[in-house]
């Protein structure tokens, strides 16, 4: 299990944010990525995963990674994906696995997390 020990002594648990904007070509790469997050919160971490550029990819549920996505979000991480990169890629919403969001302003969802909620932030 992550800590921090604030200046108080008691322990609380981390929050992490990973970050995915490359291309999934590498599945070895993402699926190990992703395992990373699912391991952080099955030790009770926190986690959100970002996914924006050509990660986007990843969340659609016909993908050869989607399983691990959906395990991601079934444990209870929060995926976040990019619209506009969606679009980009000719992807619908709908194409995405249950439970992905497609926040209207993505940049300041994930600005958010980072400066305000995050421990650590992690990119790939």
């Amino acid at each position: 299990m992550s800590v921090l020990k604030p200046k108080d002594n008691r322990l609380r648990l981390l929050r992490f944010l990973f970050v995915l904007h490359k291309s999934p070509c590498d599945s070895n790469t993402f699926k190990s990525f992703l395992k990373l997050a699912l391991h952080a919160h099955s030790e009770g971490d926190a986690v959100a995963i970002h996914l924006l550029g050509d990660a986007v990819v990843l969340a659609r549920k016909k993908s050869n990674i989607s399983t691990i996505v959906k395990d991601a979000i079934e444990s209870g991480c929060e995926i976040y994906v990019r619209g506009e990169d969606l679009a980009a890629r000719g992807i619908s919403a709908s194409d995405l696995v249950d439970y992905a969001i497609v926040p209207p302003d993505f940049f300041d969802q994930m600005l958010t997390d980072i400066m305000e909620k995050s421990d650590r932030v992690i990119c790939l």
